[in-house]
């Protein structure tokens, strides 16, 4: 997830309390984070706003074709599948459903 430079001391906090940690590095340049279940503590709002935005990213993504997952269950199981795999295919997303599609595509172990 990307955080707004403008909030650098609440980041800054957040990474000493280990409720935030760096990912990495976004192909724009940007830093990328990942939160800890600190978070949900240390700034509840923070937290459930980061949960439902990676919900809707991730009902779009399914939407568009680029992950599995039986929506009818409480807890699905989410998979990307072989489009998600082909990076000419991420032209059309969101900088927040590319962060997504990278973080399920890296989880599942493959290279795009």
């Amino acid at each position: 997830m990307l955080l707004p430079d403008d909030d650098s001391e609440l980041i800054d906090t957040l990474i000493l309390e280990g409720a935030l940690v760096i990912q990495g590095v976004s192909e724009s340049g940007e830093i990328t984070y990942t939160f800890t279940e600190k978070l949900r503590d240390m700034a509840p709002d923070l937290y459930y706003g980061f949960l439902e935005m990676i919900h809707l990213s991730i009902m779009t993504l399914w939407e568009k074709g680029f992950v599995n997952m039986d929506v009818t269950l409480d807890d699905p199981v989410v998979t990307p599948n072989e489009k998600a795999f082909d990076k000419d295919n991420w032209k059309s997303l969101t900088q927040s459903e590319i962060q997504t599609l990278d973080a399920l595509v890296r989880a599942s172990g493959r290279e795009v």
